[in-house]
């Protein structure tokens, strides 16, 4: 209990003109925009300003009064300008220092509001000396916003002068009185204390990374900094070279990498060289060619169907394996290579290469293991000797080796069958000589017969008889060959019908063979009958002017009817008539006759079908 004291204590919220807890205004931080202040009277704290309420959290501003206070702030600490201001009172905030410098706490230097008429009229006024303010011409407004009575706003000040270029920018007043001073005024963004440096770097990539290094700007008199940052290395493109030339963090990354060349073409083709650091770009290698085309080979060896030295050829200058299962002259014969299906086995083809006259089986006589068995010439088929009747039938050929099949001799044919004769004289029943004769030169048994002669065609064999004499006798009743005939028979008994039979014909007119153009033509046989005449030239209907005798009746462009009038028929074309004035060699044209009979001392002349003489 205070008796007759006054104690003061800042408080956050007011109820009303009333009694406030003492313990509530102890406690409580300043948060409000306004100081409020209780008196203690007789141990009762009395509120004497206007309501106590929950506060707004007050926001630096010139001129915005938190509440509806009216006590005036005046000499209240304070951090922001909003605490010194209220519906009577307006102020501002400022360091507490007797001699302008910081003291660590600010307090509020405010002024009583004037009443005005008319809400929104604007009027010069003059700013406090307290203030400290560059420029002291100011202005306020009636009744602005937040103040619920005509009463004038605070006195704000009036820029007098726009706040940039390097003079006033660095003079350290606020001359545009915007409450920002030099540096911090909006307009001098950009302005800088001549000789003064500053780090730089304009590059994409990070800076001190890689090559890349920072470097300095200056600025210049007119309080510029330089457009050119001196000293620094930028980014350049990424090279094979052991540096970080993008200044990414990373050594030869994203590099396009050179194709390997070399004159490798296909699967090859698309192989690219590897970085190697500071030696740059490394030449390719089986490595690097594998990477792409896992089968490749600096030399081909494998038979896969792939250009696995990728020289633009598949399979080529293999080292085949040999042939098996032959032997003789196959020996050498290499396999085929058959692409992705790896070495075939070996064909006819394949030893063929290495020996022509190879055969699966052989059937030569050449004196040459042809199949490559290891035997020469075996198991051929002989053609037959050339004796092949009687006893000599299938008798075979001996192989002579390189002579070919040899022709068969009586040792041959003896060692076919051993009653062979070269000339027969055994009695046997058998045709010993083999000549198709059985017994010819032996006796034969009286009365005995045997057939003679052909039955081919039209002819028909006889008989013989043996005589008593054991000969045959001549033949009897044969029917022999007689000139072939247009019959469909076999008139020669020769095995063919009507062979080639032709004959010359002529269908014209009895006399005209022969004559002008009128020649005759060819029948031939067929099926016993003689067919059309071909190939004959009959006569004309008509004569025709062309000195040929059309109509062969031995005159040649006689009875023309073709030729037009005034015209006659002269040397084959028709001529138009001239009379002559004499006959000559007695020929006369175009219709004229000569007159033969007019004599002595008259001349001949031609005349139109009548003799007539003319004085010469």
């Amino acid at each position: 209990m205070f008796d007759g004291m006054v104690i003061a204590f800042p408080i956050e919220r007011i109820d009303g003109l009333g009694i406030c807890d003492r313990s509530e205004l102890m406690s409580v931080q300043r948060k409000s925009t306004f100081k409020w202040w209780v008196v203690g009277i007789l141990g009762l704290w009395l509120c004497v300003v206007p309501g106590c309420g929950t506060p707004d959290i007050c926001e630096d501003g010139y001129d915005e009064p938190l509440s509806n206070g009216t006590i005036n702030p005046s000499g209240s600490i304070c951090e922001n300008d909003c605490e010194c201001s209220n519906q009577v009172y307006w102020g501002r905030c400022l360091d507490s220092g007797e001699d302008g410098s910081s003291s660590g706490s600010k307090k509020c230097i405010s002024f009583q509001r004037g009443t005005c008429q008319t809400p929104g009229q604007e009027l010069s006024c003059l700013m406090p000396v307290e203030f400290g303010e560059a420029c002291r011409d100011g202005v306020r407004k009636c009744q602005p916003d937040g103040l619920q009575s005509a009463v004038w706003g605070a006195c704000k000040p009036r820029p007098s002068v726009e706040e940039k270029g390097v003079e006033l920018c660095l003079d350290g007043f606020d001359n545009d009185c915007d409450g920002q001073i030099d540096s911090s005024d909006d307009g001098c963004q950009g302005i800088c204390t001549p000789g003064e440096q500053r780090p730089c770097f304009s590059g994409k990539g990070k800076v001190n990374v890689g090559i890349c290094a920072g470097g300095f700007q200056t600025c210049d008199k007119k309080g510029a900094w330089g457009t050119e940052c001196e000293g620094e290395i930028i980014e350049e493109k990424e090279l094979c070279n052991g540096k970080d030339d993008d200044c990414d963090g990373k050594i030869d990354n994203n590099l396009t990498p050179p194709s390997c060349g070399q004159g490798k073409q296909g699967s090859c083709a698309q192989a690219v060289k590897q970085c190697d650091g500071t030696k740059g770009w490394k030449a390719c290698d089986i490595t690097d060619y594998r990477v792409i085309f896992i089968e490749y080979e600096e030399k081909e060896t494998l038979c896969d169907g792939l250009d696995n030295d990728c020289d633009g050829q598949i399979d080529n200058n293999l080292k085949a394996p040999l042939c098996t299962g032959k032997t003789g002259p196959c020996f050498g014969s290499v396999q085929r290579c058959g692409g992705s299906q790896g070495w075939l086995s070996c064909e006819a083809t394949d030893f063929r290469k290495n020996f022509k006259k190879y055969q699966e089986k052989e059937t030569l006589c050449d004196g040459f293991d042809n199949d490559c068995d290891g035997q020469v010439d075996n198991g051929l088929n002989a053609p037959p000797c050339g004796k092949g009747k009687g006893i000599c039938f299938g008798s075979k050929k001996q192989c002579g080796g390189d002579k070919g099949w040899l022709d068969c001799t009586s040792r041959d044919y003896l060692l076919h069958n051993i009653a062979y004769e070269a000339t027969e004289t055994k009695c046997d029943k058998l045709d010993n000589d083999c000549n198709g004769l059985v017994d010819e030169k032996c006796l034969c048994q009286a009365g005995s017969t045997r057939a003679c002669g052909s039955n081919e065609g039209e002819c028909k064999q006889g008989f013989q008889t043996c005589t008593a004499s054991a000969t045959w006798g001549p033949c009897i009743g044969p029917v022999g060959p007689t000139t072939e005939e247009c019959n469909n028979l076999d008139d020669d008994c020769n095995g063919k019908i009507d062979d080639n039979l032709t004959r010359s014909c002529y269908t014209g007119p009895s006399g005209t063979d022969g004559v002008g153009i009128c020649t005759g033509g060819t029948q031939v046989c067929a099926a016993g009958q003689w067919g059309t005449c071909q190939n004959e030239t009959k006569p004309a209907t008509k004569e025709t002017c062309n000195k040929k005798d059309d109509d062969c009746d031995g005159k040649v462009d006689n009875s023309i009817t073709d030729c037009q009038a005034g015209t006659a028929c002269v040397s084959g074309k028709c001529t138009t008539c001239r009379q002559p004035s004499s006959c000559r060699l007695s020929k006369c044209t175009c219709g004229y006759k000569c007159n033969k009979k007019c004599t002595g001392k008259f001349g001949t002349v031609c005349i139109k079908y009548e003799y007539k003489c003319k004085a010469p």
